[in-house]
């Protein structure tokens, strides 16, 4: 897949859907990032316990939900849909090809949501996480990498997609599901919330060039 094609698509969504100074903003962090980044974060613990998936339906009409497990599931669907959501996601086929699983949400041809899970250290580490701990042999996974297109945003399927997200990993024989949440992220940790998700510890990391250091208190 090449990377400048995908960003230069993901700066026109970008253009198109939230204007020039958001792309703009986010231009510049992006840059500044590869430098020097530091992140707050909460991290959330969720015992994965039988759902009625009729609490999570999305307010949104015709919308398809499709989960790739590897980079081969998604070159069929490209194949066949005519279309590849990679080429809308940044460092999409890297985590697909590092053992994450992408679940995604199409509205027609546009890709409205999308969400990973890792069950594997590899797969986390190909989600890019923050370095919290995950007991993978222990029955523990994790979530990460949640984005929604402005457009849709507000109509239910953050909220839908996590609860598929969970449903996948109990099927898989997962009890407890993690993930790490913005401090400034204030519609995630409602969402986590009314799962009954619990808060367990405030985690900080700070980059600088390749050196990374990260700092855990529990709550």
């Amino acid at each position: 897949m090449n990377s400048f094609a995908v960003v230069r698509a993901r700066a026109g969504d970008i253009l198109r859907t939230e204007g020039f100074s958001p792309l703009l903003l986010r231009s510049l962090t992006r840059a500044i990032q590869r430098f020097l980044h530091y992140e707050s974060c909460y991290l959330y613990e969720l015992a994965l316990v039988d759902r009625d998936e009729a609490d999570f339906r999305p307010r949104v009409d015709s919308c398809t939900l499709k989960v790739f497990r590897s980079g081969e599931e998604a070159d069929e669907w490209a194949a066949a849909a005519g279309f590849d959501f990679r080429e809308r996601y940044l460092g999409a086929a890297s985590k697909l090809d590092g053992g994450a699983v992408a679940f995604c949400v199409f509205i027609g041809r546009q890709l409205a949501h999308i969400g990973w899970v890792a069950m594997s250290p590899e797969a986390k580490a190909a989600m890019r996480q923050a370095p919290y701990r995950v007991d993978f042999p222990n029955g523990e996974a994790c979530t990460g990498g949640m984005w929604t297109d402005p457009r849709y945003r507000r109509s239910g399927l953050a909220r839908y997609v996590y609860f598929k997200r969970c449903q996948f990993l109990k099927d898989n024989g997962k009890t407890v599901s993690r993930n790490a949440v913005r401090v400034d992220n204030v519609a995630a940790q409602g969402m986590m919330q009314g799962f009954g998700a619990k808060r367990y510890a405030k985690g900080r990391v700070l980059k600088l060039l390749w050196w990374m250091h990260w700092k855990e208190t529990p709550l």
